[in-house]
């Protein structure tokens, strides 16, 4: 395991190469207006500047991790001070204040929101957890809060470590295909969205709003704002997270009328978070 964790580690730095030479090559040949750019990692930040063309604007959609993942925040300053002359995407108030007072100008959007694909057919007490089995998931919790509650159905998606305990109620999914995991959202009664990290929105939040399926969320400003009264909010102890669940197979019916209400408030916001990102870019990014 050693000597591919090793040959991995090593294969890195010539995979960024690699890529950054395919993108100065992509860019300069297309030579675009502008360019949004996903980070982490931050030589991609770098590779679009080096690439673009004299007068482009670029965009760097940030992720939560470039500020608070050990792996990336190191480099936070070197990255603002690159996309000073710029702009950034984040995803929430605090990231957008904290660009903003480093000089860069911050653009405040979700990942899009829409209605559901499909109408939800909920079954009796089933609980789902999307999780990627990152350093900010407390899976721990979650399969104990699960333990503590033999009655109900847990369906955890993702690639689980091969020693997972897991009680008899729980079921790993693996990675499944989208409509596999719409089908299964839309059967759950309550879904878990959870992070140790502050000021972090996850995917799996917004696909609960977005099929109008209760929320169990971490207790944090962040979620609170976005999704008000539609979600649970708890600490992130096995006992905690057991009886938000509670909660929320009580008051099901109240929390998707609630959820309804919110989604409808955040269409609207993005709407107009979109519009002012077109007018920056000059260009025609699609209507949600």
């Amino acid at each position: 395991m050693d000597v591919v964790a090793g040959n991995r580690e090593r294969s890195a730095p010539r995979r960024y190469v690699d890529q950054a030479v395919r993108t100065i090559s992509v860019l300069r040949h297309e030579r675009p207006q502008s360019v949004v750019v996903m980070l982490p990692p931050l030589p991609a930040l770098i590779t679009t500047l080096l690439g673009r063309r004299r007068g482009s604007r670029v965009v760097a959609d940030l992720h939560t991790g470039v500020f608070n993942d050990p792996r990336w925040s190191w480099a936070l300053r070197l990255t603002l001070r690159l996309a000073r002359r710029h702009a950034v995407i984040v995803t929430n108030g605090h990231l957008a204040d904290e660009s903003r007072r480093r000089g860069v100008r911050a653009f405040q959007v979700h990942d899009v929101l829409s209605r559901d694909p499909g109408p939800g057919s909920p079954g009796e007490r089933n609980v789902m957890c999307p999780l990627s089995f990152a350093s900010d998931e407390p899976v721990d919790a979650i399969i104990d809060a699960a333990r503590a509650l033999p009655d109900t159905r847990w369906w955890v998606t993702g690639r689980a470590p091969a020693d997972l305990e897991l009680p008899p109620n729980v079921r790993l999914t693996g990675y499944v295909s989208d409509e596999e995991f719409w089908r299964l959202m839309g059967r759950a009664n309550v879904v878990l969205a959870l992070t140790t990290r502050p000021h972090t929105m996850q995917r799996a939040g917004y696909e609960a709003l977005m099929r109008l399926r209760p929320l169990v969320t971490s207790d944090e400003p962040v979620l609170r704002e976005f999704h008000e009264d539609s979600a649970v909010y708890t600490d992130l102890t096995a006992a905690a997270i057991a009886a938000a669940v509670r909660e929320c197979l009580r008051d099901e019916r109240l929390l998707v009328q609630r959820a309804d209400r919110v989604l409808a408030t955040r269409m609207g916001e993005q709407e107009e978070a979109l519009r002012e990102l077109r007018d920056h870019l000059g260009s025609s990014i699609p209507r949600a």
